[in-house]
């Protein structure tokens, strides 16, 4: 833990810095006359304390620094250190600091991910990385010194599946909304495959595809009743078993844009009767063999 925490106030080197009026480092004494290679981003020499604190922040990747005030040293480094690790050396006269957020710290905690602290130019911020195939459901980033009520809200929740068995179900992770997308990655067979997009009985869009033919059909369930009926035809899905990718694109609140590329390139409108925070499930039955289903969102 962190023994001693100091605030630079730094107004004059801070005329273009916007985003903060003040960095905040902790220093850890127990680091004290220690240095390491592990993570250098790179040495810099400056004749102030401050300023290798404010290179730091205007370093992408930068966490942590060493400094030594006799030669000016400044060494940048794109993590934190402990006292435990090996890659440290004894290196007299440096001290070691590490950039934290005010107003949000100590970071939130988040299930099925983290939340790190990265730099980006000239601002620090908080993001939540989410685990492999999943994504966080509310606001993923917090500027330091500005968004001191962040709390993280929301969830990590899985939006990626691979080789799934048809026939199957997934639920939206968030209520669609203007910019959500489906994408699908598969093989259809020599039969007929559905892909479907519904709140419950009521369906937005059942795609069927009859790979022989090559006929694409849209159809919409809406108050219990089958219409709005539209077939086409397209090569898109020949020859057997080749990769396509389907995607629905919730372009408007009332249309819905969908493209398939695979043989060839085949896109469509379709209208959407209710509304989009309403739909819950992604369904996909018969023959395709579905290498990959991405729902994501804006």
């Amino acid at each position: 833990m962190a023994s001693n925490i100091m605030l630079l106030l730094l107004p004059a080197l801070f005329h273009s810095f916007k985003a903060c009026p003040s960095i905040r480092f902790v220093t850890e004494e127990r680091l004290t006359d220690k240095t390491s290679d592990v993570d250098l981003i790179r040495r810099e020499t400056f004749q102030l304390r401050a300023e290798c604190a404010v290179k730091c922040v205007r370093t992408f990747g930068c966490l942590s620094v060493f400094y030594e005030q006799t030669s000016g040293t400044c060494r940048l480094h794109s993590k934190y250190f402990e006292q435990s690790d090996s890659g440290l050396v004894t290196n007299a006269g440096f001290m070691y600091l590490e950039l934290v957020c005010p107003g949000l710290d100590p970071a939130p905690s988040v299930s099925g991910g983290t939340v790190q602290l990265f730099t980006d130019g000239s601002l620090a911020a908080l993001k939540v990385v989410c685990d492999y195939r999943h994504r966080f459901t509310g606001p993923d980033t917090a500027t330091c010194f500005e968004d001191v009520d962040w709390n993280a809200r929301g969830t990590c929740e899985e939006n990626r599946w691979f080789n799934l068995t048809t026939p199957f179900v997934k639920y939206f992770p968030v209520p669609p909304r203007v910019g959500t997308k489906i994408t699908l990655v598969g093989r259809a067979g020599t039969n007929k495959f559905q892909v479907i997009v519904k709140q419950a009985h009521n369906v937005t869009v059942a795609l069927t595809a009859n790979q022989d033919p090559g006929q694409i059909k849209l159809a919409k369930k809406y108050l219990g009743s089958w219409g709005h009926y539209i077939t086409d035809t397209t090569d898109a899905l020949n020859p057997t078993r080749n990769v396509f990718t389907l995607t629905l694109d919730f372009a408007s609140d009332s249309e819905l844009k969908g493209t398939i590329i695979g043989n060839s390139f085949y896109n469509f409108t379709y209208p959407v009767l209710v509304s989009l925070d309403s739909l819950k499930i992604v369904q996909v039955k018969e023959d395709v063999s579905v290498n990959e289903l991405h729902i994501n969102w804006p």
